[in-house]
């Protein structure tokens, strides 16, 4: 960077768990694998849809399962990605407000969320096995 630039402050590219022993161990290879996972999948449909757009063109046909595979990558790097998401925190939120609290309030208001965000899942999931 130039030297009048600031400094961004990136704090994804390595993660450390705060879990004690073995179990950090493991939650550290689940990061690592979710980021691969999130890397190969976009690649992957990247390359997908080149050799398939390329190949409609030279041979007036595309791939046949070139539709199916994007479907499965989307679905792979969309699950992948909330796991990276709630890992590191960059969930796209509204934070005008969260950003004016104080340190106290903004611990408060991020309880409060997930409380009430586990209250509706569980809500969902005790109607979807009702009648």
């Amino acid at each position: 960077m130039s030297e009048n630039s600031p400094e961004l402050d990136d704090d994804t590219g390595t993660f450390e768990s705060g879990l004690p022993g073995f179990l950090g161990t493991i939650d550290g290879w689940i990061a690592n694998t979710e980021a691969v996972i999130l890397a190969a999948g976009v690649i992957l449909m990247a390359i997908n849809t080149c050799v398939n757009v390329i190949a409609r063109f030279v041979f007036g046909e595309g791939l046949f399962f070139s539709g199916e595979i994007n479907r499965i990558l989307i679905i792979l790097v969309t699950f992948a990605g909330i796991g990276y998401a709630a890992r590191y925190g960059r969930h796209i939120r509204m934070s005008a407000v969260y950003d004016a609290l104080p340190p106290k309030g903004r611990k408060i208001l991020m309880i409060t969320i997930a409380l009430f965000t586990s209250a509706v899942m569980f809500f969902l999931c005790y109607h979807s096995f009702g009648t």
